[in-house]
């Protein structure tokens, strides 16, 4: 599988929800869908094919039926082309194949190496897989001066406010894949000094809730 066609599906899924109304449920649930595949994917195929769990992926499977019946909703309305839904639509279909025909390879090298250390045999994998590095999905940049706002912020909130000129909106969670080592509530914490500073703004209830960088200043 190709990371970065991966990563570009993704962005191209945002770019086509800008497109439903502002505050339209599906806008969001699709995001979330995509996000929760992106970063099953690089879960799995970043780890080193000697330690790959196929079963970590089949739970991902539902994902990508899921975000099909929202595709299949979306059809029905007329904020945008049918024809540019089918196409990223056979787009996610494509990444489901491949992630399974990757797996199955998995599967069948991990089968084989009890035989193959009884008969004491050494040969390198069969299956290489590139290692994978988290990258933030490239939404159209945003730009913002942060020295002319005049307020002080963190060095860890310039890293928050760098992945929002990249992205129309993340959650906290997507951030801590980003910053591992910050506990969320230390993230939580740095939205809520954002919001007061007016560099970011906040929509949707709950799960649903994501923070993005302020309209007067995109």
């Amino acid at each position: 599988m190709d990371k970065n066609r991966v990563i570009e599906v993704t962005n191209e899924l945002y770019r086509l929800t800008l497109l439903f109304p502002k505050k339209e449920p599906l806008r969001f649930k699709m995001r979330e869908i995509a996000d929760e595949i992106l970063a099953d994917f690089v879960t799995y195929f970043n780890t080193s094919p000697n330690t790959q769990n196929p079963e970590a992926v089949k739970s991902s499977h539902g994902l990508f039926e899921i975000l099909d019946s929202f595709f299949e909703v979306a059809k029905q309305q007329s904020w945008v082309k049918p024809i540019d839904i089918l196409n990223l639509q056979d787009e996610y279909k494509a990444i489901k194949q491949g992630i399974e025909k990757e797996t199955k390879q998995v599967e069948t090298i991990n089968s084989k190496e009890p035989e193959l250390q009884k008969q004491e045999i050494k040969e390198p994998d069969i299956i290489q897989m590139p290692a994978l590095q988290v990258e933030a999905v490239k939404i159209p940049e945003k730009t913002i001066d942060v020295e002319q706002s005049k307020v002080e912020i963190s060095d860890r909130q310039k890293v928050i406010l760098d992945i929002l000129k990249q992205k129309e909106g993340v959650q906290v969670w997507e951030v801590k894949d980003v910053l591992p080592e910050i506990s969320k509530r230390t993230l939580r914490r740095d939205f809520k000094k954002l919001l007061k500073d007016g560099l970011v703004e906040r929509e949707g209830e709950r799960n649903t809730t994501f923070y993005k960088l302020k309209n007067d200043r995109t």
